[in-house]
This record gives C-alpha cells, structure tokens and sequence, in this order.
C-alpha cells in the first residue's frame, strides 16, 4: 500500500497563495498593523523581523518568504490567504 504524501497540499510560495485564493477584499499588511495600532517596530520586534523588512513588505518593495508570510500571519490570526501581500 502507498503511503499518501501528507505535504502534497503545502503551499511554498505566495505566488501559489495569490493564484489560489478567491478574490474579495483584501487588506494589507500596513492596514492590518494599523488596525491593531502597531508601529512597524513592534510588529518586527514581536515577530523578530527586522523593521526594515516590515517596510518593504508594506510598501511592496519586497515580498515575504513563505515562512515570515506565515508568522505575520499567525501573529494577526490570520491566514495566508486573507493579506494582499
């Protein structure tokens, strides 16, 4: 009997989130920050990212790992496939 591959449905990249999630209004990682009354600076330091990166998130100069998509995520109760990345 073969085993089934238990990772098969596991997203590695965001472009497989953006390609894969349905649209509907979606709110930035900025406007989430926000909306919880975060500085950059405490969102990096609670996430241990640096502030710099949270900048270029936002700003779209750079995208997130999958991985530093996934803690941004966890930290607001989110999930991957709710943020505009």
């Amino acid at each position: 009997m073969e085993k089934k591959n238990k990772n098969k449905n596991l997203v590695t990249s965001l472009e497989e989130v953006k390609k894969s999630r349905k649209k509907k209004s979606l709110k930035t990682l900025r406007e989430i920050r926000e909306e919880h009354g975060l500085t950059r600076a405490k969102l990096a330091e609670d996430c241990f990212i640096h502030p710099m990166s949270i900048y270029n998130y936002e700003t779209g100069k750079s995208e997130p790992s999958i991985t530093i998509a996934k803690i941004l995520a966890d930290y607001f109760g989110m999930n991957i496939y709710d943020i505009k990345w």
